[in-house]
């Protein structure tokens, strides 16, 4: 699991009956303080702190060790051949690089976690000459001019800031911009409680990860029939970022 992921509900989920289960499950997590974009929250700045990661773990009833060098692969298959011993469930926390062994990648880590076509010497990007602007950089602009106009328009989403161009909004308005972490559930559902105190909020995620949020959609905001503008990046068929994030479902 990556640490970007440990802001997901469903993470939490698996971790805590791990705890209750107490048999011999083995978490790897990588960390290098991104997912797309450079980790938010609070977890993020727990594990910042000295044995912050390891207090984490252990309330929830789960060994932990580390953090060691993730790129160290004969210390690491040491260290998990000792855990397999366990009779209990236990994290191994690793310390990665984005981009490891890649200059271009480890300076610029946000653009290479997809990217098109690229000189492999410079890392430089290779661009169509008929290439047109991005919907999502028109989708920010529009929202940014809404926001100035309106003070009630906030914008939210989900460890994306960067994909969705709301980086841009950020600049402008960073007191009406939310990153929630790789959440989605609870950016719709944050999305709805600001609602029903008379704010604008426009959700901005990919399609193919709205399908997590399809609960707080039906349960808390089309029941409620709150005033969520759910803004859906990548619908259809989407190229480049593979199938994953196909948006096939929107249909």
């Amino acid at each position: 699991v990556g640490d970007g992921a440990l802001t997901g509900g469903l993470t939490f989920e698996g971790l805590n009956n791990a705890g209750d289960l107490k048999r011999n499950l083995i978490v790897v997590l990588n960390d290098n303080q991104m997912s797309i974009d450079p980790n938010v929250g609070a977890l993020k700045d727990t594990f910042e702190k000295k044995g912050g990661a390891k207090a984490y773990f252990n309330l929830l009833g789960v060994h932990y060790q580390g953090p060691f060098d993730g790129h160290d692969i004969p210390k690491l298959i040491q260290i998990f051949e000792k855990a397999k011993t366990y009779d209990s469930p236990i994290v191994i926390h690793l310390n990665t690089v984005k981009g490891h062994s890649y200059n271009p990648a480890q300076k610029d880590k946000t653009r290479f976690h997809g990217c098109g076509p690229f000189d492999v010497e410079s890392g430089n990007a290779i661009k169509s000459p008929n290439s047109k602007p991005k919907y999502q950089d028109l989708f920010s602009e529009t929202l940014t001019a809404m926001a100035t106009e309106d003070e009630k328009v906030v914008a939210i989403t989900a460890a994306m800031p960067s994909g969705t161009s709301l980086n841009k909004f950020k600049k402008v308005h960073p007191d009406r911009f939310y990153d929630v972490g790789l959440a989605e559930p609870h950016a719709v559902e944050f999305a709805a409680g600001l609602a029903t105190q008379g704010i604008k909020p426009f959700v901005c995620i990919y399609s193919t990860f709205m399908q997590r949020a399809y609960d707080q959609l039906i349960h808390d905001v089309g029941i409620q029939k709150l005033p969520v503008r759910v803004c859906m990046d990548r619908s259809g068929l989407v190229g480049d970022d593979g199938v994953t994030h196909q948006g096939v479902f929107d249909y």
